[in-house]
C-alpha cells in the first residue's frame, strides 16, 4: 500500500461538524484546506485531522464512522476509504494493532 499526495484544486469539502478545532458531539476536525483551496505538491498534503472521542473504544468508532461517512471532498483523493475500512476491522475494534496491520487489511 502506497499513499501519495494528491495535488488539485478542492472543489467541494464538506466537513460533518465545524472545522474549528473544537469538539461537537464527540467530534473535532482540525483542518488546514477549505472549499477552493488548492492542494500544492510541495508541502505537507495532509488536509485535515479528525478526533473522535467518547466513554469506550466501541463508542468512539462509532462516532467516527458516522463523522468520515459525511465528510465530503472532492477535486483531490482522500485516505477516507482506508479509514473507513480500518474502522469496519474487527482486530481494530479490538484493538489487535501492530506494524503490519495495513498490510494485512
Amino acid at each position: 500500500m502506497k499513499f501519495f499526495p494528491s495535488p488539485g484544486p478542492v472543489k467541494r469539502f464538506d466537513t460533518p461538524v465545524p472545522a474549528d478545532g473544537a469538539f461537537h458531539d464527540g467530534i473535532r476536525i482540525d483542518a488546514g484546506y477549505r472549499q477552493g483551496d488548492t492542494v500544492t505538491p510541495h508541502y505537507d498534503s495532509l488536509l485535515a485531522k479528525i478526533i473522535a472521542y467518547a466513554d469506550t473504544r466501541a463508542q468512539a468508532i462509532e462516532r467516527m464512522r458516522a463523522a468520515l461517512s459525511r465528510f465530503t471532498v472532492e477535486g483531490v483523493k482522500t485516505n477516507i476509504p482506508l479509514h473507513q475500512r480500518v474502522l469496519a476491522s474487527e482486530a481494530f475494534a479490538r484493538g489487535e494493532l501492530d506494524t503490519r496491520f495495513l498490510e494485512r487489511l
